[in-house]
């Protein structure tokens, strides 16, 4: 195949930036942050799912909690209207009897609410002790999270800068080679793993290793200075 030498210097750079962007394509696919941010937002979701939940149990508490109060403090009310309307009646033993046995119903309730407050609010307290782990859980994921983002936007960047800087000196170099020499290249480049281009040792090829008969190393210094291995099928460079 004819080339010049100054083709197959420019072939020789281009399979090196070609390289360069696949093994750096290679690293920003493979940087082990993507895998460590997927983890910890798969923690942080579950995390903010047993928030939600905790969240409406406490809700639950806490409404109950002012019903009861809230009961109380009406009882507290009625409690004080019973005791002045019992004081005036004390002539009257039927009024007396009628408002002494509501006002103990009054008591007996004040005295239930009393527990029940007092068991609903251990429960607040419980739920709001889990809320605070919850919430500790939930800040130390966050800042483990902005410090792997930004780990990973610092180590992709500069990836990315490699890939983009190889893609340019591609497409310059590139500008430099016949279009048939170019397209044998990337056809050969596609079909053997990003490595298009060997060379021969003694009468073996560099790359795939096979030796050559005396049959075939005629052929191929016939083609000088670029041949074709008969082997795996890449660009063998005759310096």
């Amino acid at each position: 195949m004819f080339a010049t030498e100054q083709d197959i210097e420019v072939l020789k750079k281009l399979q090196e930036a070609d390289r360069i962007r696949e093994l750096s394509e290679k690293e920003f696919e493979n940087l082990p942050h993507r895998k460590a941010i997927l983890e910890v937002r798969q923690k942080l979701e579950e995390i903010y799912k047993k928030k939600t939940q905790v969240q409406d149990m406490l809700d639950d508490a806490e409404e109950s909690f002012d019903k009861l109060v809230s009961e109380d403090a009406k009882l507290s009310e009625k409690q004080k209207d019973i005791e002045k309307t019992l004081s005036e009646a004390q002539g009257d033993y039927r009024s007396v009897e009628s408002l002494s046995k509501e006002l103990h119903g009054v008591e007996k309730r004040k005295k239930t609410l009393g527990k029940e407050s007092e068991k609903v609010g251990e429960q607040i307290e419980r739920i709001s002790g889990v809320m605070k782990q919850i919430m500790a859980a939930l800040q130390e994921l966050e800042k483990k999270e902005q410090g792997l983002v930004a780990a990973f936007c610092e180590k992709g960047g500069l990836l990315r800068a490699e890939i983009a800087k190889a893609q340019k000196t591609h497409e310059v170099l590139a500008q430099q080679l016949d279009s048939a020499l170019l397209k044998k290249y990337e056809e050969t480049s596609v079909r053997c793993g990003g490595i298009a281009l060997s060379g021969l040792k003694g009468n073996q090829c560099a790359a795939c290793r096979n030796t050559f008969d005396h049959g075939k190393m005629l052929q191929i210094k016939a083609d000088a200075p670029v041949s074709t291995c008969p082997s795996c099928g890449r660009l063998l460079i005759l310096e």
